[in-house]
């Protein structure tokens, strides 16, 4: 016959399962209730016996054990005593040691983890990046520079990279001149908004789809500013609130020092809504505040040979709400503004009027109406200057440049995490032996922190694009012993005052043309620098 519960063969009349030490008796007949097995029949048994599994109260235990120690190991009673231990083992490490119920180790969601990696991208030649965004599937956008690639001296070159650094596509755009991206960003429609220079003196404006494409592309030339042949350097650029853009930029005179400051807003389609220029000086930086205007950041004569930080609030018509001037005895310069959550802005630029070095890192936090709430230096003894700064989700900012004062080579990237009051929080080098720069930053979506730039130090040629992913102390994982060093920066507090200013505005007009760049898919695989994380 066969033992109910484990279906093994059991010899005729036992009383236990050798197997299971189930017992086994003759049952006697009941009813079948709704979620019960019926009884299991056997030939065995007798006409009208079965047999199941028997209830304590069918088998004193003492003979149950005693004829299973005859018979065969009590798997029955093992089982029963693992189960109890593991809900002690839960007890006590869940509830019992706490008072509250502890959650079981789970994987960790990888979507929430903090990746650090670092690659360089380029070809046999000078190759470099401006501008890095994040996009929403949690990767990143890069804009640059090649002479590596495509049809010119130099072209625009974009790639799109997942979360790991891993190139999703990349592609030049260009003629048979000099052309580079100042700035990109995405747009609402998948896409990407790309602004840089072509030739000689145009401002170009690209719209990109969601792969690369070309949707629209336009060049704008400014005639009347300056003499003939002066360049033209578009250096910044945002997306405005009405869904056009916004860039700003100067004109350097190959004559008498008379640089003009420039801004032009153009629709969502690159048409032209007003172009102005404002006086003798330079535009560096332009950001969207919350009232529809701009504010944007430059260089301003404040002295016979002597230049600081100008900032003008513009209304959503280009028209002075204020304008003011900062600086010492010796240069000064912006490179970078940004608004803050509490209606001011951070400025970050260069100061060789204060701190400890030849030119220091600057960094200014002003109110609404550009008046300075704390303002300070930062550097080593030698060059140090910031190009990008942005606001962290703890209320501090980040900024990123370049340094002489510190770690490993000639010129390194510099990263420098502050606090709502300026202080340094966390400060790091990221190089080797060449030149080695940053030009943009951005806050990722982990707490980390995005770097694009260039480097001599590491990749394919004589300069690559390079991007880093810090993670939210600054770290990279992997990478060559030296290669990211803390630094020691002194730190100053300056004491200069805003002065006003008064510049000369004028509504000038563009000649807009479409362009026909040719594009080009270009095959780079990137170059570990850091293995990561």
């Amino acid at each position: 016959m066969q033992c109910p519960g484990c279906r093994k063969p059991v010899p005729e009349g036992a009383k236990f399962c050798g197997f299971c030490g189930a017992a086994l008796s003759p049952a006697v007949p009941h009813p079948t209730v709704r979620g019960e097995a019926p009884p299991v029949s056997g030939p065995e048994a007798g006409p009208g016996a079965v047999f199941r599994v028997a209830g304590p109260e069918e088998a004193a235990p003492s003979e149950a054990v005693g004829e299973a120690g005859r018979r065969g190991f009590p798997w029955v009673l093992v089982w029963a005593l693992a189960g109890a231990g593991l809900a002690f083992l839960v007890y006590w490490f869940g509830v019992g040691r706490t008072g509250r119920g502890i959650p079981w180790p789970q994987r960790p969601n990888p979507a929430m983890d903090q990746f650090s990696w670092s690659r360089a991208y380029g070809g046999p030649g000078e190759d470099g990046a401006t501008a890095i965004a994040s996009t929403p599937d949690g990767g990143y956008i890069v804009a640059g520079w090649t002479e590596s690639f495509g049809v010119g001296k130099k072209d625009v070159w974009v790639l799109k990279l997942d979360g790991r650094g891993n190139v999703e596509w990349q592609k030049t755009y260009g003629g048979p001149d000099w052309d580079a991206a100042e700035a990109i960003a995405p747009t609402s429609d998948g896409g990407y908004v790309v602004m840089g220079k072509t030739g000689a003196s145009d401002v170009w404006v690209l719209k990109l789809g969601g792969h690369g494409g070309v949707q629209w592309q336009k060049t704008y030339k400014l005639p009347d500013i300056g003499e003939e042949g002066d360049p033209r350097w578009p250096d910044a650029f945002s997306p405005a609130s009405d869904g056009g853009y916004v860039v700003a930029g100067w004109t350097e005179s190959l004559g008498i020092r008379s640089d003009s400051f420039w801004v032009v807003k153009l629709d969502g389609q690159g048409s032209v809504q007003w172009l102005k220029t404002y006086g003798p000086n330079e535009a560096h930086a332009i950001a969207p505040t919350s009232d529809g205007g701009y504010v944007v950041a430059g260089r301003i004569l404040i002295g016979a040979e002597v230049e600081g930080i100008w900032l003008l609030k513009l209304d959503g018509r280009g028209n002075v709400e204020w304008q003011k001037a900062y600086g010492g005895p010796d240069d000064d310069g912006a490179k970078a503004i940004a608004p803050t959550p509490d209606g001011g802005y951070v400025v970050a630029g260069w100061t060789e009027s204060f701190g400890v070095g030849e030119r220091d890192v600057w960094v200014l936090k002003l109110d609404g109406r550009g008046n300075v709430e704390w303002q300070k230096a930062y550097g080593g003894p030698d060059w140090d200057e910031a190009e990008a700064i942005a606001p962290t989700s703890d209320g501090g900012y980040v900024v990123a440049g370049m340094t002489r004062s510190f770690g490993a080579g000639d010129y390194d990237v510099w990263v420098l995490k502050l606090d709502n009051l300026g202080n340094v929080h966390w400060q790091r080098t990221y190089g080797g032996p060449g030149e080695d720069e940053a030009h943009a930053i951005a806050p990722t979506s982990d707490g980390g922190y995005v770097v694009a730039g260039e480097t001599e130090s590491f990749g394919a040629g004589k300069r690559d694009a390079w991007v880093l992913k810090l993670d939210g102390q600054g770290n990279v994982q992997g990478c060559p012993s030296g290669l990211v060093r803390d630094s020691t920066a002194s730190v100053a507090p300056t004491t200069v005052s805003p002065r006003n200013s008064s510049a000369v505005v004028r509504t000038i007009s563009a000649s807009v043309r479409a362009s026909s760049a040719t594009v080009e898919t270009t095959s780079v695989l990137p170059t570990p620098v850091c293995r990561g994380e």
